[in-house]
């Protein structure tokens, strides 16, 4: 199906039917001017044959080779090795493009300058046994198909990237042993580290660790490998980075600890290992709130329980002067308001708008919600 559709592209091509195609038009000076955006017509007009990004991306070893053969074909190219001959199209990997030799442009045809100066010598005199250099030779389509395996083939970095997040320990080796940089980084600043914690890809985790990874390695908003591995409740690798020296405390741009990200989503098992590890209670975010009252506020209510034996402040307040008790009753979670009730907490205390937390919880519908003042 894929060879059909670059063969209806070159069909059309041949045919006249696409004038100003980059597969036929000339390069006039030099053959390499112009590439990446002559690449980037050449992927349109892919996509006008119904080779999708995706598609592409999936077939690409073998869009290339017919792309070589045709051109092979009308003589244009010289002769070039047959390297994608045999290719499966069915492998969707960036593996197998890369562990593949980059196609070979023979450079046995000679370069013709293009001039507007006659030939010396008429091609119909010439003997048919000398070589005549093919003047209507696409050049640009030539240099494309010689760098193509570069332009798309992703680096050594990207696929060491892609295999620690998709949890392929072997790949990680393999790409250990080549070279790859283990604190590399992408653009959000994640190492393989980070993509690998993040996934809760623990055998992964652990390689990088024992080539070196550096385990309080930040993002671009500076979350930690263990501040992402608590966010997604990854307990084995929370607890595999703590082993190694994960700072328990660690702080991203906003102040969030790992704690912090842990009880939002009421991870408890994560959030009784940080506390178990000395994680600090009552360390409060960039806008004042502790992790009691992110707990709170979600109706988290194992979790509010947990914090509040580990000492947690029950009336703790953020920067607008709400407490716990205020985000558990202006969201309605009538456990967690009972479960703050019972440890002694305020339920007069207003906060910078004048509300208690009865008045958010009666402005609500709740009546009070067993609070009196």
């Amino acid at each position: 199906m894929i060879v059909q559709m670059v063969r209806t592209l070159i069909d059309e091509v041949r045919t006249g039917k696409r004038e100003g195609s980059v597969v036929s038009t000339q390069t006039v000076g030099s053959p390499s001017a112009d590439q990446k955006e002559a690449w980037r017509q050449l992927r349109k007009e892919l996509e006008s044959v119904g080779i999708t990004p995706v598609l592409f991306e999936k077939h690409r070893i073998v869009i290339i080779a017919t792309l070589e053969k045709a051109i092979r074909e009308e003589g244009l190219a010289g002769d070039i090795p047959d390297t994608y001959d045999s290719c499966d199209s069915s492998g969707s990997g960036q593996e197998d493009l890369e562990l593949s030799t980059p196609p070979a442009i023979s450079s046995a045809e000679p370069y013709v300058k293009h001039t507007n100066e006659p030939l010396q010598q008429p091609i119909q005199d010439r003997d048919p046994s000398d070589k005549v250099p093919n003047i209507d030779v696409p050049m640009r389509i030539k240099n494309i198909l010689k760098n193509m395996g570069r332009l798309a083939r992703p680096s050594i970095k990207s696929r060491f990237m892609a295999a620690a997040k998709r949890g392929d320990t072997f790949l990680v080796e393999q790409l250990l042993i080549e070279g790859a940089s283990v604190d590399s980084k992408n653009w959000y600043g994640y190492t393989p580290l980070l993509l690998a914690a993040d996934n809760g890809h623990e055998t992964v985790v652990k390689l990088l660790l024992d080539n070196g990874a550096a385990v309080d390695s930040m993002s671009k908003p500076g979350m930690t490998s263990l501040s992402v591995a608590a966010l997604k409740g990854h307990k084995a690798v929370v607890k595999l980075l703590l082993e190694n020296g994960a700072a328990v405390d660690s702080m991203d741009e906003s102040n969030k600890t790992p704690l912090s990200w842990a009880v939002w989503d009421g991870h408890e098992a994560v959030v009784k290992l940080l506390l178990d590890n000395g994680a600090a209670v009552d360390s409060m975010d960039e806008s004042g709130k502790t992790s009691l009252s992110r707990a709170a506020r979600n109706g988290h209510e194992a979790v509010v329980k947990l914090l509040l034996d580990n000492g947690a402040a029950v009336d703790s307040m953020d920067e607008s002067g709400k407490t716990p008790m205020s985000q558990a009753a202006l969201n309605g979670h009538e456990t967690v308001i009972k479960l703050l009730l019972d440890n002694g907490v305020a339920v007069d205390s207003m906060d910078e708008s004048g509300k208690t937390p009865l008045s958010w919880a009666a402005r609500n519908g709740q009546h009070g919600m067993g609070m009196r003042q």
